[in-house]
């Protein structure tokens, strides 16, 4: 069945993928509604996810939703059980290589612990910020999950960037690296408030922010602290940045990078047009 199921959600990708020019006005496209009869938790789909064996995944502001084709599973934050989902309002989900889910929540980081045994509840382990712990989660409204191509996870939240390296992803204590906007510093981050995170075909990292679009430049000696470079609106060049409030990025086939901005609509840019550099 999930086979199937996988083979028909690949069918409607591919369809969404042909040309817009091969549609024409009188095309009927028709929409299938999955209501709140199926099982959906009843508040607003906020992100989307098929894993690689072919289950919809749908965060909402009611909980995570696992979707099998036929009926909802509804995953949800329990305060008598420690395993639950740490918060009921998801705001990111991702799939590592390894096949790990990994869920951005209003409180904190959740890494989906799948069952061994058949019929039994799945289980998250929580990472979240601690005031007594300055290597521990930056804050916990999690807003963005990328791994890049060395393995790191990449964690966005409303308090600056994170980094968990691979061997700190299951460990009792793990590490995070963080980077934040310091006033005076043109090379920081440009805005704590992280949106998105993307990595290019280069392995090149881009973080949206509600302060302009950053690439992040890797140090090339050991120790030195990364850099970022900043793209911005200019009132001046009608080929920059349409706004600074950057809310979502996506690469495509061809190695552009197309950008949602919460009040200049949408933007697309190849990365290497300008080598970074402007």
């Amino acid at each position: 069945m999930k086979s199937i199921f996988k083979a028909a959600c690949l069918a409607f990708v591919i369809i969404l993928s042909s040309p817009l020019s091969s549609y024409s006005h009188n095309d009927d496209i028709k929409f299938k509604r999955i209501s709140l009869e199926k099982g959906l938790s009843p508040s607003g789909v906020t992100c989307i996810l098929q894993d690689s064996r072919g289950f919809m995944w749908f965060g909402t502001g009611d909980g995570l939703n696992k979707y099998d084709g036929y009926r909802f599973t509804l995953y949800k934050h329990d305060p008598d059980n420690p395993n639950s989902l740490g918060s009921n309002d998801v705001l990111a989900i991702y799939e590592d290589r390894s096949g790990t889910l990994w869920i951005g929540t209003r409180g904190g980081l959740n890494k989906l612990v799948p069952s061994t045994k058949e019929g039994s509840p799945l289980a998250f382990i929580h990472f979240k910020t601690n005031p007594n712990d300055t290597n521990s989660l930056s804050n916990n409204y999690a807003t963005s999950i990328c791994e890049d191509r060395s393995g790191g996870l990449w964690i966005g939240t409303r308090d600056g960037l994170n980094k968990l390296v691979p061997s700190d992803r299951g460990g009792s204590s793990p590490i995070f690296s963080h980077w934040i906007n310091e006033p005076g510093n043109p090379n920081s981050l440009s805005n704590n408030y992280v949106t998105s995170i993307c990595e290019d075909r280069s392995g090149g990292l881009w973080i949206g922010t509600r302060d302009g679009l950053n690439k992040l430049v890797l140090s090339t000696k050991e120790g030195s602290p990364l850099a970022f470079i900043h793209f911005e609106t200019n009132p001046n060049d009608t080929n920059s940045l349409s706004h600074n409030f950057v809310t979502s990025i996506c690469a495509d086939q061809s190695g552009g990078f197309w950008i949602g901005t919460d009040g200049g609509g949408l933007n697309r840019f190849f990365p290497n047009s300008k080598d970074g550099s402007s």
